[in-house]
Formats: C-alpha cells, structure tokens, sequence
C-alpha cells in the first residue's frame, strides 16, 4: 500500500458580495505548488517524488437564515473548476517511474453551515461549523505516455469516485483595524480516500 506526503503553498483569492442583507455571492480563486512524495509503492524500496501545479476556482450563491441575533444558518450552492497536473513521479536515480497525470475537473458543490458571531470591544469573533458536498460532473484523469521502467500500470482513463463530502470548523477574529486571523478544521472522505486538514489565515482588508 502506498504512502504519500505532500508538501504545499496555497496562494488564494476570495471575493463576497451582498446582493442584500441576507443573500450573497461568493467566489475564490485559488493557485498552489506541492512536491508528492510516495514513500512507499509496491515493492520499492526508494521513495517517489514529483511536482504538482493546481488551479482552482469557485463560485456559489449562499443565504443567511437568522436563527438569532448572532447566529445564522447558511445553505450554498455552486461550482467549482479544478485544473490539477502532476509531473513524472521517480526515485533520486530515475530508474523507477509513475506517470505524469492531468486533470480537469467540474464539479457541483452544496454546503450548510451555522456561524455564530460574539462581538467585543476591539473584535468581533466568528465561529463557524459547515458541511460541503462535491458532485462531480465530470471526473476523467488523463495518463500520460508510459515511461520506462514503470511501476504502475498505465491506462488512458482513470475513473476517481464522483461524490466526495467534507465536515469542518474554523474561527475567525476580526479586529477594528481591517486586520482577519483564523484557524480552521476540515475532514474529507470518499469511498476510497479520507484525509485531514488544519489551516491557519490572515487576511487584510483594505
């Protein structure tokens, strides 16, 4: 069974606009570098390692329920395009390879969240608790020529599983000066596949 890591920088974008008090449109943009590692496949025993290039955008449409004075219920929907390649995965010596993949991906994202807001002197907190569903519209990943040697065997078409969901939570401190902190939790699963994430941000409004 392989074990991968991987390693990497996330430079985003994120755009909100109020059509009204309750009803929103929201977009991100995203672009991010990674390095894979396979520390191990099969029977080797060198790890595999290669570059990785994605882009990603999404756009939803979301609602405000006001269940409270600070706290709201919000369901979205919208899509998101992903563009992901990565590069020829090989040892240090280049005697073993996996395929360079490429794909591109659109698919149907609906979320509920609750967000709870506390204000205080100098900052308001925002918590937050959602749930996202990703339904693929397509889902086909191209290999490319096979290299030799190959450990993996090679296809045209790779078939990923078409629904995939995520549960996660963040908090968020919003300071008086247009400066953001968060910190946040997310757990993603499949049929096949289920990871965690844990991130840190800072944003600037200006």
């Amino acid at each position: 069974m392989a074990k991968d890591k991987l390693q990497t920088n996330l430079f985003s974008l994120y755009g909100l606009y109020f059509v009204n008090n309750l009803l929103h449109v929201n977009a991100l943009l995203s672009y991010g570098i990674s390095t894979v590692t396979k520390e191990k496949f099969q029977n080797l025993s060198t790890p595999l390692s290669g570059k990785v290039k994605m882009f990603d955008t999404l756009i939803s449409l979301g609602y405000d329920v006001v269940l409270a004075e600070r706290l709201a219920f919000v369901p979205s929907i919208g899509f998101e395009y992903l563009n992901y390649n990565q590069d020829k995965l090989s040892d240090t010596k280049k005697t073993y390879s996996l395929d360079a993949v490429k794909m591109n991906k659109l698919r149907l994202v609906t979320a509920l969240g609750i967000n709870y807001t506390s204000n205080f002197e100098n900052l308001a907190m925002h918590f937050d608790v959602h749930g996202k569903f990703y339904q693929d519209l397509n889902n086909k990943v191209k290999i490319s020529t096979p290299n030799t040697p190959i450990v993996m065997e090679s296809s045209n078409d790779v078939i990923l599983p078409r629904s995939n969901f995520n549960l996660g939570a963040s908090l968020v401190l919003d300071f008086q000066d247009n400066v953001n902190l968060g910190i946040g939790y997310d757990y993603y699963a499949n049929k096949d596949l289920n990871y965690n994430s844990v991130f840190l941000k800072a944003k600037l409004s200006f």
